[in-house]
């Protein structure tokens, strides 16, 4: 079979031989190809869906976004919030191990007291110790669980963050209204994330959308980055980005 020129624009990881660049993994050896480099672990790796943050690392398991449409470049300024929801992520993972221990602890001075009793009987200073145990454990657990939930809004709140940075450049290289499809292929994601995505953007003033004569929506962007296209923009972009992660690195210091 004939392959038309231009058939193939990318080279496997593994192997070097020419594939698709929409390929998920190499017809010859099998590889992933949608590969990008991990913010959290530095590895070059694939990334897959998500039922809370929408996309995962396969290595670290960390927040990811897809890989996106090469011609969309990002500017990057998803990533400091990326981090920072892997930051929450670890802090419930933590919140979620106080929790465990706590009510081992609590289980088992519960344990302990039963069992001693049925042998012997209960006294008083072992009662007292055994609620100096079980009260100490139900505060942990209490504490624990407010530092849990708090970390899974961090969580949310952050993804959000990251995915609007994301969709936000996307947008802005758009050229012309744009729909809800066109969108998903530059992203890398399906059409049903790409209009949670747009419904964010609105709600945030950062498109806008018009009913076509077609009768379909169409999105637009209400502010656009100047010279995106060009290298300078490109700078401006980057600068931006390490700007912010700066700025949050030092809330997140200032907070602790």
């Amino acid at each position: 079979m004939m392959v038309s020129p231009g058939a193939f624009s990318s080279r496997c990881r593994s192997c070097g031989r020419e594939i698709t660049a929409e390929a998920p993994n190499c017809p010859h050896c099998g590889a992933a190809n949608l590969e990008e480099r991990c913010p959290h672990c530095n590895a070059v790796t694939t990334a897959s869906q998500d039922k809370e943050m929408r996309w995962h690392c396969d290595l670290c398991g960390g927040p990811r976004l897809p890989r996106a449409d090469p011609a969309f470049r990002r500017s990057k300024r998803e990533v400091m919030h990326l981090k920072r929801a892997e930051g929450a992520r670890r802090a419930r993972a933590k919140s979620r191990a106080f929790i465990f221990g706590a009510s081992m602890m609590g289980f088992g001075s519960t344990a302990l007291l039963g069992l001693w009793g049925l042998i012997f009987s209960f006294s008083f200073p072992l009662v007292l110790t055994w609620a100096l145990f079980a009260g100490a454990a139900a505060l942990v657990i209490v504490w624990a669980l407010g530092r849990s939930s708090n970390a899974t809004k961090e969580l949310k709140a952050a993804i959000d963050q990251a995915w609007m940075a994301a969709a936000g450049d996307v947008a802005n290289r758009m050229k012309g209204a744009f729909s809800a499809q066109k969108l998903a292929q530059a992203m890398g994601i399906d059409e049903v994330q790409a209009e949670e995505m747009l419904a964010l953007l609105e709600a945030n003033d950062v498109i806008r959308s018009d009913v076509t004569e077609a009768g379909e929506l169409a999105y637009q962007t209400k502010f656009r980055v100047g010279a995106v296209d060009t290298g300078a923009g490109e700078v401006d972009l980057e600068a931006l980005a390490e700007a912010e992660a700066i700025a949050e690195e030092q809330r997140l210091k200032a907070q602790k």
